[in-house]
């Protein structure tokens, strides 16, 4: 089994830690808005941590959706910003 799916399978068993993040406000209006629409197995309110874990595992458990998001977020900005750099030192 491939270090990857090591890591990715324990994402499901490990113990929680306690990490503090912070947000813009508008992304947190986002993630509490999506949030709203989910409820436990028993009606209650979904809670926000459980939420925000589900992303994180969303992306990292499979390679391609992590790649992809990736190049989306950290590759494209890079070569633009450094077309910009490049253009403004002409």
């Amino acid at each position: 089994m491939s270090e990857w799916k090591d890591l990715t399978e324990k994402m499901f068993t490990d113990k929680r830690v306690k990490k503090g993040v912070t947000f813009s406000k508008s992304v947190l209006e986002a993630l509490e808005t999506v949030r709203s629409w989910l409820r436990t197995n028993d009606g209650k309110k979904y809670p926000f941590s459980w939420f925000l874990e589900d992303l994180v595992v969303y992306v990292l458990s499979d390679k391609e959706r992590l790649n992809d998001f990736l190049r989306t977020m950290y590759d494209s900005k890079g070569e633009k910003e450094n077309a910009e750099k490049e253009g403004e030192e002409r």
